[in-house]
């Protein structure tokens, strides 16, 4: 069938004890193989990087407010497809394949009931995407690959990934494992003498590149905006691998055309 031995998930949960009856420290083994688990102690992988940040920088003032003329820059910094970006990343041959990150694969006969966590945009070219189950992923993507998760390098990665925020301003709010809130407003005003979105894609390019060396090659897309909600949206109109600025006149425009689904924590 040409398929390889690495194009399985391997170690899945589902072969493992899976009671406190057959694994007296159960609770231990589901924790460190959980990822819903993961997930909810994302603020562990940012107290590492605010206790490393600590050790060198005082406790930053509150933001200065904008300068005459000039207004509050808010970026969204969000890691493209993190968890699969990372996959890739340390295994150079599924470049360029529709790759997901779940655990276990299907059984003889199509079945799979792992949910996909993460998937390439190769994946999702193909119909895949985020919270799919697996035997239906293949149905869409029959030459999809399927990988594990690897919980000490998707921490390594953020936290090299945040560094670089931080690096920009300490003015930083974290969200969640992959992404961020940071105020750049000093930083843009220096960046650029007059022109806010000149200045923002200056601080972003910058920030991406950082990013992408620190992580060993895990991009991520920046929104930029008066507002975190209005950031938040530039950064869905950025993916993959960019940057986009909404200044008050074009955010006018831009949402007028967006349905809204587009918004955050709006629709299905």
């Amino acid at each position: 069938s040409g398929k390889g031995k690495g194009d399985r998930a391997e170690a899945s949960p589902s072969k493992r004890p899976r009671t406190t009856a057959d694994d007296d420290d159960f609770l231990t083994t589901f924790q460190k193989s959980s990822r819903l688990a993961y997930i909810g102690k994302w603020d562990e992988v940012w107290a590492e990087v605010l206790d490393a940040r600590a050790e060198l920088d005082a406790a930053p003032a509150k933001p200065s407010p904008p300068s005459p003329g000039r207004s509050r820059v808010v970026f969204h910094v969000d890691l493209d497809c993190f968890f699969a970006s990372v996959v890739v990343r340390d295994r150079p041959e599924l470049q360029g394949r529709p790759v997901a990150v779940c655990w276990g694969a299907p059984s003889g006969g199509g079945g799979g009931s792992s949910e996909i966590s993460s998937c390439t945009y190769e994946a999702r070219a193909a119909g895949v995407k985020a919270g799919m189950w697996l035997r239906d992923a293949f149905k869409t993507c029959p030459n999809l690959v399927t990988a594990p998760y690897d919980f000490d390098a998707f921490s390594a990665a953020a936290v090299a990934a945040h560094s670089c925020v931080l690096d920009a301003t300490p003015h930083v709010c974290g969200l969640s494992i992959d992404e961020c809130y940071a105020d750049v407003t000093a930083a843009v005003a220096d960046a650029h003498a007059f022109d806010d979105k000149a200045g923002a894609a200056i601080v972003a390019k910058r920030i991406r590149a950082a990013i992408e060396e620190a992580t060993g090659g895990c991009t991520a897309s920046v929104g930029s905006a008066e507002s975190p909600l209005l950031a938040r949206i530039a950064t869905k109109l950025a993916k993959p691998d960019g940057h986009v600025h909404l200044d008050r006149a074009s955010a006018v425009e831009r949402l007028a055309e967006l349905p809204a689904t587009f918004l955050p924590k709006i629709g299905p």
